[in-house]
């Protein structure tokens, strides 16, 4: 299994790992300072299909500021069309183990996961959390969810679209037309190819996955009715069913008429900026009282 790629940024005043408290005379203020680390809330981006990390940073930064653990990832562009069964899965265990490889298994957990890019790790790692056969992955304080723009049912249309928004806007339309072309063409043909093996992928069920997600921490959903990518109706027809199974939803959604897929802080900064962080609040408000 390959390396994961991430990038983590902790708060200045963070000290990581133990080998620093073993330094330390006083074994109150080791303990104490220990116990200050372990509160921190870590916070996992998974980025969209066709981001970039300085476009994934731009929300960390909204965690950094309150003094937070960010950890950046974007699942590669072949994961997502791949049909070779558990790639994906391994990439969430490897998010998973990301954890203990940072010391952070003690550390309140949230993941923000963008499109369904971010909603396919984040659909293999809640089936191993809350699957049968969790292993050391059941310890992690996994406290809140973030879902962003998704989820949906993917279809050739909407991925499609996905690819021909992530085209740089300063390209010249001829070229833009040339590879909407080819793109559209390698949609249709990767479909008949699906059809004709009948094989299983995870675009084929993901989105009946995540009715069925069983993660019991709070959930916050931010769509659009205006996204083109992910239709709003599919992610109210998650929210509907985790409201029907008793899950922490109620409330949790901010919808909005004008924004783009995954375009709501650049269209609405503050109203995005201050739902993330009072969810965050109030999840960590709810860890606290247990």
């Amino acid at each position: 299994m390959e390396e994961l790629e991430y990038h983590v940024i902790f708060p200045t005043n963070f000290s990581q790992g133990k080998s620093e408290l073993s330094d330390m005379s006083d074994d109150v203020s080791a303990v104490r300072k220990r116990t200050d680390m372990n509160t921190v809330p870590a916070i996992f981006l998974l980025g969209w299909y066709g981001c970039q990390d300085k476009h994934l940073a731009k929300y960390g930064s909204i965690y950094q500021s309150k003094g937070f653990i960010t950890i950046r990832y974007i699942l590669p562009h072949d994961y997502i069309f791949s049909r070779k069964k558990n790639a994906i899965r391994n990439v969430a265990l490897k998010v998973l183990e990301a954890f203990f490889d940072l010391g952070l298994e003690e550390n309140p957990i949230f993941f923000h996961a963008f499109s369904n890019g971010g909603g396919y790790v984040y659909r293999h790692l809640t089936e191993i959390v809350n699957g049968t056969s969790p292993g050391r992955n059941a310890k992690l304080k996994i406290v809140g969810i973030i879902c962003d723009s998704m989820p949906s049912y993917p279809t050739a249309t909407t991925a499609y679209r996905a690819m021909v928004s992530a085209m740089p806007p300063t390209q010249h339309w001829f070229i833009k037309f040339i590879k909407s072309l080819g793109i559209w063409i390698f949609f249709m043909v990767l479909s008949f190819i699906s059809y004709l093996r009948r094989g299983v992928s995870d675009r084929d069920t993901y989105y009946k996955a995540m009715l069925a997600d069983r993660m019991r921490c709070p959930q916050l959903f931010l769509y659009s009715k205006k996204d083109q990518i992910v239709p709003y109706k599919d992610v109210q027809g998650v929210i509907a069913e985790r409201r029907r199974q008793g899950f922490d939803v109620l409330g949790s959604e901010v919808v909005w008429d004008d924004t783009d897929h995954v375009a709501h802080l650049r269209k609405h900064p503050q109203e995005y900026v201050s739902a993330c962080l009072k969810f965050v609040n109030y999840c960590l408000e709810r860890v606290n009282q247990d």
